[in-house]
């Protein structure tokens, strides 16, 4: 059975998207991802392929050439696809023409787009209203003629489909070698990862880091990508300005990072940072990095959110940090005794088959 995955904006080894492609392989699956190229892909196989649509942008000109790339794409491959696994409410259009064609599709909901959208900076502030409710209403409409795959438990109910599962970004231990990394106590090693914008934390980590290394020598590693050119000056600009610019490294910012080298730098520090702001977008999120850190067995600080203090108190994972700003007495600590189901991505591989024999 060929599967083909297809995203607007997403890079072909995004996160996710190789997880779930690198498993369906191993059920015995071919699989091609059409997206962008950031890198040449991390993972290679006989029956794995792949479609640039050419390089990372947001600009409206390139996403609408994606958008005709991804059309003749389509038109040439879709009768020997035998599902299509869609990673972008963006792509509506690509998911009533498979409706048309009586192609089995798949709506695979990274994000709670409708808060995203309303919260989004980089949209104008009266635009963001509509905008936000427009792209729930499609949502709804690519939910009765999809089957739904959702990120988060939290997602479950918000477009009332009646064929969904639920595949959290659990950690693949498989992407990583030597991941129990033996590191000295100190300097103690700070790291945040991932997708770098002002709503997921980056200044709050850096003042966070500033404070402690008034009281002891600290590093920080910043890696990640931030999609907005004026958030990445901002941060540069930020470290420049710093008195401990010297103890910190910053990898990636306007250039998309590897995953497997996020993986290895979480793995080569002591503390990950989640230092979200306090917006009802994050209130029933659970960051990859959550995952990432429980698993490659890290201290975890995390914002105040009622939902994360929640799962904190039954499973153990870190400390809740009240304020970003003031000192903090870094305690020595790794998760323990923390059941699989919760963290590992092996766990999801059931559910992936299940979903792939429904639609068989």
């Amino acid at each position: 059975m060929l599967i083909a995955h297809l995203s607007i904006l997403n890079p072909i080894d995004h996160t996710r998207i190789l997880k779930i492609t690198k498993t369906q392989i191993e059920l015995g699956h071919s699989v091609i991802v059409v997206g962008k190229l950031s890198n040449e892909p991390i993972f290679t196989h006989e029956d794995f392929q792949y479609y640039s649509t050419g390089k990372i942008s947001r600009n409206l000109f390139a996403r609408t050439l994606t958008h005709i790339k991804i059309f003749f794409w389509w038109l040439k491959n879709v009768f020997q696809t035998d599902i299509f696994w869609i990673h972008t409410p963006e792509l509506f259009w690509l998911f009533f023409l498979n409706w048309l064609f009586r192609k089995k599709q798949v709506y695979d909901v990274h994000e709670n787009y409708f808060e995203n959208t309303y919260f989004a900076e980089y949209y104008p502030v009266l635009l963001r209203k509509p905008l936000a409710f427009w792209a729930r209403w499609i949502e709804k409409m690519i939910a009765k003629i999809s089957y739904v795959v959702y990120s988060e438990y939290a997602y479950e109910n918000i477009l009332n489909a009646s064929k969904y599962e639920i595949i959290p970004n659990a950690f693949d231990k498989d992407l990583i070698t030597n991941h129990e990394i033996s590191l000295p106590a100190k300097p103690i090693k700070f790291i945040i990862s991932g997708n770098l914008s002002e709503d997921w934390g980056v200044m709050n980590a850096i003042n966070f880091w500033e404070k402690q290394n008034e009281y002891y020598p600290a590093y920080l590693t910043i890696i990640g990508y931030s999609s907005l050119p004026q958030f990445s000056q901002k941060i540069r600009q930020r470290i420049q300005n710093s008195p401990f610019q010297n103890l910190c490294k910053l990898i990636g910012i306007e250039q998309y990072v590897c995953y497997t080298d996020i993986l290895k730098a979480i793995a080569e520090s002591h503390v990950v940072l989640a230092p979200y702001q306090l917006q009802s977008k994050f209130f029933y999120k659970i960051p990859t990095k959550f995952y990432e850190a429980i698993a490659l067995k890290k201290t975890l600080l995390f914002s105040n959110i009622p939902y994360w203090n929640e799962l904190n108190e039954k499973y153990h994972f870190g400390f809740c940090i009240q304020d970003w700003s003031k000192y903090w007495e870094i305690k020595e600590f790794s998760p323990k005794n923390i059941p699989e189901f919760f963290y590992d991505w092996k766990c999801q591989k059931s559910k992936i088959q299940k979903i792939l024999e429904r639609l068989s």
